[in-house]
């Protein structure tokens, strides 16, 4: 149980320096808790899969690709095209990918 939670701190990490890192290249002024708002979104909406309603496991997948999109743009004030999706979708989609094939394979799970 400790190896499968373990790596999502880390993955959370990564994701706050990666937010942070983009914004300070694209000019936009974000504070680390907003970085870290942004990047729990989608773990937060991840919570939401362990309640036993058979809609809600969609509601996650929907809520995970929207969330950091959402939080972008109401957070840091730039617009929706290109702003919010060209920051936020690449992040997450490296992120998970870096967690499946990286991250969580060194800690066995």
């Amino acid at each position: 149980m400790t190896a499968a939670i373990l790596p999502i701190p880390i993955l959370l990490l990564l994701k706050v320096f990666a937010y942070k890192g983009v914004f300070h290249l694209k000019g936009v002024s974000a504070t680390y808790t907003t970085c870290t708002i942004i990047a729990g979104s989608p773990l937060a909406a991840l919570v939401l899969s362990i309640l036993p309603v058979p809609f809600v496991l969609y509601l996650t997948y929907v809520a995970v690709a929207v969330l950091p999109v959402y939080l972008t743009m109401k957070y840091t004030g730039v617009g929706l095209f290109p702003e919010a999706l060209l920051i936020a979708v690449p992040i997450e989609s490296v992120s998970w990918v870096a967690y499946a094939f990286l991250i969580a394979p060194l800690f066995g799970s």
